[in-house]
């Protein structure tokens, strides 16, 4: 459980930390109030069991001489009406509680949530490559809800606790022997359930984190091949497997709310049994009757608060258990970013170019080898090229023959490449991110979000220059189609641009890389989904830059790069002159 609390406390800042000590304040006033809805109870019955012993209790006598009752049937209705209050107070101050005590959950949450996207868009492109997507999604949703769920059960743990013990120690007051013998029968109960339950709950929580991650994978899969999916008629397939991912899934949270309940149901058998039996035994002792009674409406109103209270606590304790996987999900993500400072490059989509990011002589590629991570051999071997400023570079090559990798690395997103990308003078492997404003990127499938056109060319630019937006509306040629649509720019492109057709979509693309004004231009086989004549039209707007852009262009088709300076075919990881 300490571990578990730290593990915790790793993830709250220092402002929420300093929210801490409120929290627990009104937990310990909760757990006073807890115990003391229960002691007054025992004088309250005394008192309806024997009504004339209220003239002896020095209470009484008190409030006579300061306020002159003269009546006991008056004391008993201002005792009865105290206490209707004391226990309304209780329950309002509880909620207080309880709603201080979630709010603060709630923030940790959204905090930690945040965060992990957060981390999750500043992740360098490499380590894309190798993750899948349904785990981020499983980090971002899932396991900061575990984390959420987690946070509240420790504290749910702390507060039941405190009012556990709380009435424990009134109940032992009130009879020793009976709540000793309670006390022995909930702590056998609870070592069995600590030894058998821990690592099944344990084992369920970790299958139930990885599962959500493989649901959200395969949702996601399907949605983006849906289109396959339909014309090769593979619904049942996919159907097939997402029900047997659904199912474990399943299984495991059904697993959890059974497992969870069987503590409440062993204490509170075995408890309240104890409880019958040992009055029955003193009664058949001798007991009176009189005396029986107060201390069984003690014991029936504490147990109907504290048998609650334990079972809450085990269940706040397997709850802790069942969340730790996503505990120690969220614990690995957010180190990602101080394992890797580099991850936190520009954050600002502020329009304009700092002065320095301009380019002046052109890209200079020196000696450059990459390998993806854990591949035996180099996509490409000792690789240089000069690519002076103005000049439109084509490339081509088989599938396969590492263009696109070829692409990532020009625009400095592989960091560990071996050799040098020079921006000028200035090395960018990856790390300067100050130059990718000044780089435009097309690549084959432009993925549009599902908002206006204009949203979509600015892509989150803080502040929109309305005279760069057209000035890319015209280099893209996309102005003749605005204008023929009734909202214009401001029209709603879908879900992914299902409205537009490759080429509406195409130009947009092409209009959001030339938004920035950017001096480089890279066109990642942009136009190889295109029929002839969309792409000669979509070749006219790219060739109408050249000279005023550096370009390198990726092309299945000779014909597509006519117009380039020089044209470089890629083959068995080696880069040669075409033409």
């Amino acid at each position: 459980m300490i571990t578990n609390i730290n593990k915790i406390k790793s993830l709250i800042d220092r402002d929420q930390k300093r929210k801490i000590p409120l929290v627990l304040l009104l937990m310990a006033i909760g757990a006073i109030l807890e115990t003391l809805s229960v002691s007054i109870l025992v004088p309250m019955v005394s008192i309806i069991m024997d009504i004339e012993s209220v003239q002896k209790n020095k209470v009484y006598l008190a409030a006579d001489a300061l306020f002159h009752m003269n009546s006991p049937q008056f004391f008993v209705q201002i005792l009865f009406f105290t206490i209707a209050g004391v226990f309304i107070s209780k329950n309002f101050l509880l909620y207080i509680q309880i709603s201080y005590q979630s709010r603060f959950a709630s923030d940790v949450r959204q905090r930690i949530q945040n965060k992990l996207y957060e981390d999750c868009i500043y992740k360098p492109y490499e380590f894309y490559l190798g993750t899948n997507t349904g785990d981020i999604l499983r980090n971002i949703y899932v396991d900061s809800m575990g984390v959420y769920n987690s946070l509240l059960s420790i504290m749910n743990v702390l507060m039941e606790g405190v009012v556990s013990i709380a009435l424990v120690i009134t109940v032992l007051i009130i009879n020793p022997f009976i709540s000793l013998v309670c006390i022995g029968i909930i702590a056998v109960i609870t070592i069995i359930i600590y030894i058998f339950i821990k690592p099944k709950m344990q084992r369920i929580g970790k299958i139930y984190s990885e599962l959500s991650g493989n649901i959200n994978q395969w949702i996601l899969q399907s949605t983006d091949n849906i289109k396959e999916i339909k014309v090769m008629q593979r619904e049942n397939f996919f159907v097939s497997r997402f029900r047997k991912q659904s199912k474990i899934y399943n299984d495991a949270s059904c697993k959890n709310q059974v497992i969870s309940n069987i503590p409440r149901l062993l204490i509170e058998a075995g408890t309240i049994s104890g409880i019958i039996v040992m009055l029955g035994i003193s009664y058949v002792g001798g007991a009176e009757l009189s005396g029986i009674i107060p201390q069984l409406s003690a014991f029936a109103v504490a147990a109907v608060r504290l048998l609650p209270s334990i079972n809450r606590l085990n269940t706040a304790l397997n709850a802790v258990l069942f969340n730790e996987t996503s505990v120690d999900h969220v614990i690995d993500a957010l180190s990602y970013i101080g394992r890797n400072p580099d991850c936190l490059g520009i954050h600002s989509t502020d329009v304009g170019m700092p002065e320095l990011a301009r380019l002046h002589k052109g890209i200079f590629i020196r000696n450059v080898s990459y390998s993806y991570p854990d591949a035996d051999q180099n996509v490409f071997n000792d690789i240089s090229l000069d690519i002076k400023k103005g000049e439109s570079i084509g490339l081509i090559g088989e599938s396969g023959a590492g263009k696109t990798t070829f692409v990532n690395l020009v625009l400095g997103l592989l960091n560990s490449a071996k050799g040098n990308v020079l921006w000028d003078d200035t090395k960018i492997n990856g790390r300067n991110q100050m130059y990718h404003l000044n780089i435009g990127y097309i690549p084959q499938q432009i993925s549009l979000l599902d908002d206006t056109i204009e949203a979509n060319i600015v892509f989150g630019a803080e502040k929109i220059d309305s005279e760069q937006i057209e000035r890319a509306i015209k280099q893209s040629q996309l102005g003749e189609f605005i204008s023929s649509l009734p909202k214009g720019i401001n029209t709603e492109v879908g879900d992914r641009g299902v409205r537009l057709s490759g080429g509406q979509r195409q130009r947009i693309g092409i209009a959001r890389a030339l938004y920035m004004n950017p001096d480089f231009i890279v066109l990642d086989e942009a136009t190889s989904a295109l029929d002839s004549k969309t792409e000669t039209e979509l070749m006219k707007s790219i060739n109408s830059l050249r000279g005023d852009k550096t370009m390198i262009i990726i092309a299945h088709r000779l014909s597509t790069l006519d117009s380039c300076d020089r044209i470089y075919k890629l083959d068995n990881g080696v880069l040669r002159l075409e033409r």
